[in-house]
């Protein structure tokens, strides 16, 4: 799967690199609410795509949650794949979560993290080494 390629196939489509604008575009259901601990997911039901986000995430990391489930939603949300998710030990959740991952670093950091301008202050610093670390 070239994650690189289907970002720039989706700005060159929409326009954006915003993840608002993009789920939007996309038809997919973006929801704020209380998750404890988890900063966000992705669920397909009945063919509808849903984004649920933490409420008590700073912006910054809202923004770059949005973009990791969004990544989920295009690259991970096929009848087969979430069937096999729900249902079955077979599919490797690390993997999934790294090419989530790599989808975040292409869409927002267009994969340049290096400048240190880039680090803000309101990013969690464990998110933002989950993402620059991403293969």
């Amino acid at each position: 799967m070239n994650i690189k390629l289907r970002v720039q196939n989706l700005v060159s489509t929409y326009g954006t690199r915003n993840p608002y604008k993009l789920s939007e575009k996309l038809n997919i259901t973006v929801m704020f609410r209380e998750l404890g601990n988890t900063r966000g997911s992705f669920k397909s039901v009945l063919g509808r795509k849903y984004i649920f986000i933490n409420e008590n995430l700073s912006e910054t990391d809202t923004k770059i949650v949005l973009a990791h489930e969004l990544g989920h939603a295009i690259l991970h949300s096929s009848k087969k794949l979430q069937f096999m998710l729900d249902h079955t030990k077979l599919v490797r959740v690390p993997k999934l979560e790294n090419e989530a991952n790599l989808f975040v670093k292409y869409l927002i950091f267009n994969n340049d993290m290096s400048d240190e301008n880039i680090y803000d202050s309101e990013m969690s610093v464990e998110l933002f080494n989950e993402i620059k670390y991403a293969k």
